[in-house]
């Protein structure tokens, strides 16, 4: 069995966070590092992990010698979202083709999709956002709990 880091909104200080895009430069391998040291032994990378330079061939190039550096293979990319979803499938299958280039670039053989759809109750508990039901975990965190996350990473 294989432990992957799957990469989602994350931010490496000193990067200010750009949402889903990874770090870039020597920020970048020092993150593959870290995810390496901690056990993982690839990483799931989202289509938007290159953010608005994605379809330059350099750059993603980079990327992949970066991954292959720190011996951190990208082993599964999130294509997007629901195509179930008819709010917004028709806008997420456009993207499979710039998926699978990308997936080809960094030799990725599985994409990923999101296989679920609009909620069926749209006012059951969990059904939207920010929803304590779902979201708020951090709430019953205490401080230690935050001092032993950031000794670990």
């Amino acid at each position: 069995m294989e432990f992957i880091y799957a990469y989602r909104r994350s931010v490496f200080y000193p990067q200010r966070g750009e949402g889903l895009v990874v770090p870039s430069g020597d920020l970048r391998r020092k993150y593959f590092a870290k995810v390496k040291s901690l056990g993982f032994e690839g990483i799931e990378l989202g289509l938007d992990a290159l953010g608005d330079v994605a379809d330059s061939d350099e750059v993603t190039a980079d990327l992949l010698h970066d991954l292959e550096e720190e011996g951190l293979p990208c082993v599964a990319l999130r294509g997007g979202g629901s195509l179930v979803d008819p709010r917004f499938g028709p806008e997420n299958a456009a993207q499979l083709p710039a998926a699978l280039e990308m997936a080809t670039k960094l030799k990725v053989r599985i994409v990923n999709l999101a296989l679920t759809g609009p909620p069926l109750d749209p006012e059951a508990p969990g059904a939207t956002y920010g929803e304590t039901v779902s979201q708020a975990s951090s709430r019953d965190a205490k401080l230690e709990d935050y001092d032993r996350s950031a000794k670990i990473i």
